[in-house]
């Protein structure tokens, strides 16, 4: 599933995630995500990144806290704004991408999201 991600192989990555029994996993559920958004399949990509934030939020039992990865939603906001951007929903992409930037001011980090999320911002913004 890592591979097909890592290619942009959307469906690779959804017969990979077909093959894993816990369809729950934050890892599976944003790999899921990502590959029905490379497919242009956007409500399920917007389905799948919401859930993501609000299990991110509100998970509260031990097993979940362990395995919580704040990557995922971060990462959900700077796709939610691609999609939005995509299905021409401006305002909606631009508090997106504004939501993911604000956790890297002031920040060093090379992820290619932070420079791709603030070129679309100006992009949005003008």
């Amino acid at each position: 599933m890592t591979g097909a991600m890592a290619r942009s192989d959307g469906r690779g990555v959804l017969a990979a995630a077909g093959r894993l029994p816990d369809l729950t996993a934050l890892g599976v559920l944003f790999a899921k995500a990502r590959a029905d958004l490379l497919l242009n399949d956007y409500a399920s990509a917007e389905r799948g990144f919401r859930r993501i934030l609000v299990e991110q939020h509100y998970g509260g039992n031990l097993g979940f806290i362990r395995t919580r990865i704040p990557l995922y939603s971060l990462l959900s906001h700077y796709y939610l704004g691609q999609l939005y951007e995509a299905t021409g929903k401006t305002q909606q992409a631009i508090d997106e991408y504004q939501s993911f930037l604000s956790h890297f001011e002031r920040s060093r980090t090379r992820l290619p999201q932070v420079v791709e999320a603030s070129t679309a911002l100006k992009r949005l913004m003008r």
